[in-house]
């Protein structure tokens, strides 16, 4: 159970906080009904819900912020991976829409291609205006994975590269767009083409 404090020191089981929780553990996994979580703190079950076919999400002492920061990292990663990718469809001519339709909107995509789909959207429209999250924002998170790289002593290359495009993002004063605005930094020294001429990619 979870347990609040009341004025008089007594603890008092809280099943309503339990509720939320399971609510928005609901909420996060969306259509997927086949999925259940057990939480964990230091190898005890304090809590368990059922949508189907077990799947436990083990939290000890310290878990739930290095889940935090690998989670984030799959987001750069998409980042850095899409704004290359439109950078090649730039390059040979090729309409972004065609990169897009690589990840069908029907059935319902995986998060990670709607999120894909969702990145280059914003390029093709050159949406970079109404973020949810800043590129300086995630920029500054990006940050925090490099120093837990170095505090645990494990190599730091892929997002010290990764944070390369965003400081060169920042420099040229896209901090306030969203972090696929990382893609104009690729377009820095380019050259016009026939190809580009025929590719309507936003910028």
């Amino acid at each position: 159970q979870m347990f609040v404090v009341d004025d008089a020191g007594t603890a008092v089981a809280n099943t309503a906080a339990w509720e939320v929780f399971d609510e928005r553990v609901g909420a996060r996994l969306g259509s997927n009904w086949s999925a259940s979580v057990a939480v964990m703190i230091d190898g005890a079950v304090v809590h368990e819900v059922a949508f189907g076919e077990r799947v436990e999400l083990f939290l000890h002492v310290g878990d739930a912020a290095a889940l935090d920061l690998a989670w984030l990292m799959m987001s750069y990663v998409q980042f850095i991976g899409v704004a290359h990718s439109a950078r090649i469809c730039r390059a040979q001519g090729v309409d972004l829409q065609a990169f897009i339709d690589l990840f069908p909107a029907e059935p319902a995509p995986a998060d990670a291609d709607a999120y894909t789909r969702k990145l280059a959207g914003i390029i093709k429209h050159a949406a970079y205006d109404q973020p949810t999250a800043t590129l300086e924002v995630w920029g500054e998170a990006l940050a925090r994975i490099q120093m837990q790289a170095r505090d645990a002593g494990i190599p730091s290359a892929i997002p010290d590269f990764i944070a390369g495009y965003f400081q060169r993002a920042m420099d040229i004063g896209l901090g306030q767009q969203e972090a696929i605005a990382i893609y104009k930094t690729l377009l820095a020294d380019e050259k016009p083409t026939d190809n580009q001429d025929k590719s309507p990619v936003g910028v």
